[in-house]
């Protein structure tokens, strides 16, 4: 039933109202303009035949709502008002004319609001049981309600048995309405513990694809070689391999995917898998490794293949022979690494050609330099260098030079150890934007 006043004889509704001994209460609520100029505005609105469902009134006839809510004043919201809040005493029943109401059940900005569109009704629990608001009811643009104060709700609204009837059946739908969201977050909370359970399954596989066990160069000419790499996210798109070849030398790579997360990490592994496989199959003169330029080349002709989703990954790719030091080595778009030794830390010269995934018919370069005895390679990834802090400063080249030179002859274990602390130490509480990998190869001093 739809709740319609007509006024056509102001002297004789108000001699009625005498009669009926019907009053005004007052109200101290926030928001809207006086109480007078909201009933004018209710009444210029019921002339012109205005009517609002509201659900305690189904099926109550018209004359009789209309003496139930004669007092009863109209009041508009603000957008994003806070009408009820936990805690609060309420002395009101609110009930929605215009405009739409959200419940939060925790935070006023939580997701997955109960939403109460028009003809419903709140405040309604607080009345009965006479305990504070439990929810935030916030509400919407147009917002417009009917208040009803609680001594007019106990003597003259409820003792109609219709509106009781009425209650109930608001109450029950409410209920279930809270029950499915209950249940709703509670399947969600399942959902994300469980992808959670799967997160972290997926980062132990991917820290048991890095290789982890040193190796040791031929003829004796040890390699001491560490790696590192700490994921961003719970996996990461941060790479790093080595492995030997048939003619004793050492394979190395560092690279960085495009992308974080699952799909980084996927494609992480599989450039990892591609790069083993191709070394293998390539031939080099006299058994040798093939030249890093040819390696390459095949890798990213296969990574562009079925690349739907255009990522890319930046690769730093070396072969190193430790019983002579000579290092050959391709860069596709990454950070150039730093050889670190007596005479200082310097960066690695060389050209940088575009990173692997991007074009089928790219070209790439090798070059070449000699690894003294007692020098390290510092290959790293621009999570380090990019690591901000809480003022925004960048770590930068500059800081990374002056950590190596610091470490200038120490174990290749300790040097990544010191630079992983280091950019920890400079971040701080601020939470990690990038991955982070690094790898050190030292070769071994003369005897």
């Amino acid at each position: 039933m739809y709740l319609e006043r007509r006024f056509t004889n102001r002297s004789s509704n108000r001699e009625r109202r005498k009669k009926a001994g019907a009053r005004a209460f007052p109200l101290d609520l926030p928001g809207g303009t006086s109480v007078a100029a909201e009933r004018r505005n209710l009444l210029d609105r019921r002339r012109l035949g205005y009517e609002s469902p509201l659900q305690l009134f189904r099926d109550i006839p018209q004359n009789i709502v209309q003496e139930l809510l004669e007092s009863c004043p109209v009041r508009e919201f603000a957008a994003e008002t806070v009408v009820l809040s936990p805690g609060q005493t309420n002395e009101h029943i609110y009930m929605l004319l215009a405009g739409r109401l959200r419940v939060h059940l925790d935070s006023v900005d939580s997701t997955h609001p109960i939403l109460i569109d028009v003809g419903g009704c709140i405040g309604e629990l607080s009345i009965i049981d006479g305990k504070p608001v439990s929810a935030h009811v916030v509400a919407e643009p147009g917002c417009r309600l009917l208040i009803v104060p609680q001594e007019a709700f106990w003597a003259k609204i409820l003792p109609n048995p219709g509106v009781a009837r009425n209650l109930m059946r608001v109450l029950t739908e409410r209920m279930r309405r809270n029950n499915d969201a209950v249940l709703q977050g509670m399947q969600q909370q399942l959902v994300h513990e469980q992808l959670q359970k799967e997160l972290q399954f997926a980062r132990e596989i991917q820290a048991s694809m890095l290789p982890h066990d040193q190796p040791s160069g031929a003829d004796g000419a040890a390699l001491d070689i560490c790696a590192a790499m700490e994921p961003a996210r719970e996996v990461g798109g941060d790479l790093y391999d080595f492995f030997h070849v048939d003619s004793g030398e050492l394979c190395f790579l560092v690279g960085d995917v495009s992308d974080k997360g699952l799909p980084a990490a996927l494609f992480m592994a599989r450039t990892m898998d591609v790069v083993r496989v191709v070394t293998r199959l390539l031939r080099g003169e006299n058994g040798s490794a093939p030249r890093p330029d040819e390696i390459i080349a095949c890798v990213n002709r296969e990574l562009c293949q079925n690349n739907a989703s255009c990522m890319f990954v930046t690769l730093f790719f070396g072969i190193i022979d430790p019983r002579t030091g000579r290092l050959r080595y391709c860069n596709a778009g990454h950070n150039s690494p730093y050889v670190v030794g007596s005479g200082g830390v310097r960066a690695l010269e060389g050209e940088h050609d575009i990173p692997l995934g991007v074009r089928s018919d790219s070209g790439f370069r090798t070059a070449e330099v000699t690894l003294a005895r007692g020098e390290t390679l510092f290959v790293f990834s621009d999570g380090i260098t990019e690591a901000m802090n809480a003022a925004g400063d960048f770590y930068t080249e500059e800081r990374l030079e002056r950590r190596l030179q610091a470490c200038a002859g120490r174990p290749s274990a300790e040097v990544v150890a010191s630079v992983v602390a280091s950019v920890g130490g400079f971040v701080g509480e601020v939470a990690q934007s990038d991955d982070i990998t690094a790898m050190a190869i030292r070769r071994a001093p003369a005897p």
